[in-house]
């Protein structure tokens, strides 16, 4: 038991040392800027079970990736949701990570776990009886239209105001 005791008070030391504090945020997680983010997204190499604690100052950073088709095939995942995706667009991952930051600065939004603005980077129909995905490009084009004209009304009516809208109101799509 004392050998244990002592294992666990090296590795602890040693998980100490090797983490920076410039390097996190008050909660612990890794700061990282988006472009770093999107390279590791791209290279699959994003190792946290998270998503960036990213501010609205990112934003326009991530909207300029918003419409990028490429297939990714590592990213976080949340982990109540009920069956894991494998792959997803790279754009549609930026947008579910831009509407984290919102939801996150959103005052009003209920609680997430963790980050996860939803179950899953991909949209569904809004209105329909039964949940139906939809995963087509035509979908994504208007979910990154829906976001860039989101973001412009920033500039108009302030950040506060449009972090409490749904970017997505006026499309037939909601994040599953």
């Amino acid at each position: 038991m004392k050998k244990l005791r002592s294992l666990v008070g090296i590795c602890t030391i040693l998980v100490a040392l090797a983490c920076n504090a410039d390097d996190s945020d008050s909660k612990g997680q890794q700061k990282i800027d988006v472009q770093t983010y999107v390279e590791l997204l791209k290279k699959g190499d994003y190792q946290s079970i998270d998503l960036p604690p990213f501010s609205h100052e990112d934003i326009p950073a991530l909207l300029e990736h918003c419409e990028n088709q490429e297939t990714i095939q590592n990213f976080p995942v949340n982990p109540l949701a009920s069956q894991h995706r494998q792959s997803c667009p790279l754009g549609m991952f930026v947008l579910w990570t831009i509407e984290s930051v919102r939801v996150v600065e959103d005052t009003d939004s209920e609680p997430m776990i963790m980050r996860f603005p939803s179950q899953h980077p991909v949209l569904a129909l809004r209105d329909a009886n039964e949940l139906i995905l939809t995963e087509d490009v035509g979908s994504h084009e208007v979910a990154a239209r829906a976001y860039i004209g989101w973001w412009q009304q920033s500039e108009i009516g302030g950040i506060d105001k449009i972090m409490g809208e749904d970017p997505l109101k006026d499309t037939p799509y909601r994040w599953h």
